[in-house]
């Protein structure tokens, strides 16, 4: 896989916007990203993610140059399989290919959810069952500076201390920015 041109981000919040640019910044990413607009936080992200998956799939499918559609979605009380089956049937059920055909479209599935990422790089909290969201809220009243900490052990941490849905974004963003 040649080295992406784009990466474009189709994301539920602001966090998880965050997470990943900071984790392509590292992989010396940081001019190919093109985040989408996040939901102001109204409504059901989730829905709204879903609902312009295809559209974007396509788009991104379509042009010559190799880009790449990056998909966050938690996996909140489900699994991680569960939610991935999901936006693969979203992608069949609009003519697109699935995640498993392998064309330049990814799904990132934090389980529980992101803050269950960033308290396991920053604090060693690694309970995929648990849910982080207030506990990171009231902790890191700077998020911003919260995920770039967690980001820049990341590598570190990952195959040791990082949950199983973690370790697999780690491999996947090393491989586009080695164009593996």
């Amino acid at each position: 896989m040649p080295r992406p041109s784009q990466i474009v981000l189709l994301v539920e919040d602001k966090r998880h916007q965050m997470f990943a640019q900071a984790l392509f910044r590292k992989r010396g990413l940081s001019k190919v990203i093109r985040p989408l607009a996040v939901p102001a936080g109204r409504g059901d992200a989730k829905k709204y993610v879903l609902d312009s998956l295809a559209s974007e799939a396509r788009a991104i499918r379509s042009r010559a140059a190799e880009g790449f559609l990056i998909v966050m979605l938690d996996a909140d009380e489900t699994t991680v399989e569960r939610r991935l089956a999901e936006v693969n049937a979203k992608l069949r059920e609009n003519g697109q290919d699935s995640l498993e055909d392998g064309k330049r479209v990814e799904c990132w599935v934090p389980k529980r959810n992101i803050e269950t990422w960033l308290m396991c790089l920053l604090e060693r909290l690694c309970a995929e069952t648990e849910d982080y969201k207030r506990q990171f809220e009231h902790r890191y009243a700077e998020e911003s500076k919260a995920v770039r900490s967690a980001i820049s052990v990341l590598d570190q941490k990952a195959e040791n201390v990082t949950p199983p849905s973690l370790r697999r974004v780690v491999s996947e963003s090393q491989a586009l920015a080695s164009g593996r």
